[in-house]
């Protein structure tokens, strides 16, 4: 991609720089987890476009711009760059990407546990993607509502949809998406009680993601595996994993550094270190509340209650488990556990 860049500097050819600029900012994000160096690609990516009327070029760069701006904690720039770049695909009249910027604008929905706005902009995408004939935008799409589904508390109905996402993504063999339902799958596998069936679904997405050398998302599903494996008194191997998932989680990633804190908290919680796991998972819940990330939040706290209650601490574990009902509409889950 750098010589396509150089290639279109030398030809003049501002729409070909942009789109390596753009392609060079993902790589560098999602390889080297530099989102600083990533966001000035492709901050001159959409410069060179400021005039110039090529809109897939265009909503690539905004939705790779969306995605820094979220790597930088900034929710504020995820939501505004994606609006831009789904009122780019509106205006061209492509349904498929206007799918994905809809999708995109239910997931910081999503994360701020905001699960009315979500379904309303899911429903939307489904919509779309559907009326687009893109076998890929439907697959987002689907596995977005199988993610919402899933914070909802409708276990069954999450898993039949995002097996479905699995088998078309296996089909068409786009790995990316295959690892992002195998992790969902797995975290619906723990909600169930699971353990073995959510380590094996988390170890597959390790693999393939790993082999991809993705350190975007590798530190979350690293993060994820470790914990299941430590509830599974798989202690060595955890720790190791998490770990690495908190030296692949760069600085600016508040999600990756809470599930890797997480992580490390419960291999803590498995070593019988009691006090330096219940001082990790208040650092991770701090860390979420002050960058306002209600989802991420939810994890350890979640994790924290269950460790407390392990302990016969329900007094101590109470203040923590109203928070998790404040963070969130009631749900099948908490209605049972309430009852």
């Amino acid at each position: 991609m750098a010589k396509v860049r150089d290639h279109a500097l030398e030809e003049d050819e501002p729409v070909l720089r942009a789109v390596a600029l753009t392609a060079l900012g993902e790589a560098l994000l999602k390889r080297e987890g530099d989102a600083v160096g990533a966001r000035e690609l492709v901050d001159d990516a959409l410069k060179l476009l400021a005039h110039e009327e090529d809109p897939v070029a265009h909503f690539d760069a905004l939705n790779a711009r969306a995605t820094v701006g979220a790597w930088l904690g900034s929710q504020d720039d995820y939501v505004r760059f994606m609006e831009r770049a789904y009122a780019v695909a509106l205006d061209a009249g492509r349904k498929d990407l206007q799918t994905i910027a809809a999708q995109a604008l239910a997931g910081a929905h999503l994360v701020a546990l905001e699960l009315d706005e979500a379904e309303l902009l899911i429903t939307r995408a489904l919509e779309l993607a559907g009326e687009s004939g893109s076998v890929r935008a439907r697959m987002s799409a689907t596995l977005s509502y199988g993610w919402f589904l899933r914070l909802k508390g409708e276990y069954d109905a999450a898993e039949t949809l995002v097996e479905e996402v699995r088998a078309s993504a296996e089909e068409l063999g786009v790995e990316p998406t295959i690892a992002a339902s195998l992790v969902t799958l797995g975290w619906i596998a723990r909600r169930q009680g699971d353990l073995r069936k959510s380590e094996r679904l988390f170890r597959e997405a390790v693999r393939l993601t790993g082999g991809r050398g993705y350190r975007g998302i590798l530190p979350d599903y690293q993060a994820a595996l470790a914990t299941t494996l430590a509830d599974l008194g798989k202690v060595d191997e955890a720790e190791r994993l998490a770990r690495e998932a908190a030296e692949n989680a760069v600085p600016e990633d508040t999600s990756g550094q809470v599930f890797a804190i997480t992580a490390i908290a419960s291999v803590r919680v498995a070593q019988k270190r009691d006090e330096e796991a219940q001082d990790l998972f208040e650092d991770a819940i701090e860390l979420a509340r002050r960058s306002n990330l209600r989802l991420f939040e939810r994890h350890p706290l979640e994790q924290l209650v269950a460790f407390l209650r392990d302990r016969g601490r329900d007094e101590d574990a109470a203040p923590y488990e109203a928070r998790i009902l404040e963070l969130s509409p009631p749900t099948p889950e908490s209605t049972a556990r309430i009852a």
